[in-house]
């Protein structure tokens, strides 16, 4: 009699598991990438206040000159408030003289080690094309956009950048 095959074969088993873990290994970095910068969209929320903040005084002051560093009002350090970041991802906001923002994060340790304690900036613009940064004389002047990047110092890797700072 002739008997039918049934199921699979241990070399058939074998090849679908080393499939499954290619493309295992090819998707759990990605995913790692992908949660670490949906955390890290929380520094785009906690700039906002800040952003307003300058936008307004930007436009409304009556000074020859704009606030000097750590001067528009919005800033949050350790020294305003010890040991209690903004938030769980973001440890503090500063400013510089021309509107430049500076946002740190803490070293939860639910964050990849390279992106703990590390920085992006925006910077505001004069003009449509975000060509044009604002300098500490532009009194009366309207902020058409925001730019975000990774900080000078304690730069942000790249790829941990939240979407809309790419």
């Amino acid at each position: 009699m002739d008997q039918k095959q049934r199921g699979f074969t241990l070399i058939e088993l074998m090849i679908a598991v080393a499939i499954i873990g290619i493309l295992a290994s090819m998707a759990l970095p990605q995913y790692n990438r992908y949660s670490t910068r949906g955390k890290l969209a929380e520094m785009i929320l906690a700039s906002t206040t800040c952003r307003d903040a300058i936008s307004e005084v930007v436009q409304s002051t009556k000074d020859a000159t704009l606030p000097q560093a750590s001067g528009w009002g919005c800033e949050v350090t350790a020294a305003t408030i010890p040991a209690n970041p903004v938030s769980k991802f973001v440890d503090s906001i500063d400013t510089s003289d021309a509107g430049v923002i500076t946002l740190t994060t803490t070293a939860d340790a639910t964050l990849p080690a390279d992106a703990r304690a590390k920085a992006i900036t925006f910077t505001p613009y004069t003009d449509a094309a975000l060509t044009v940064a604002l300098t500490n004389a532009g009194v009366g002047a309207r902020i058409r956009g925001w730019k975000c990047a990774p900080a000078a110092a304690s730069p942000m890797p790249y790829q941990y950048l939240p979407g809309s700072c790419k």
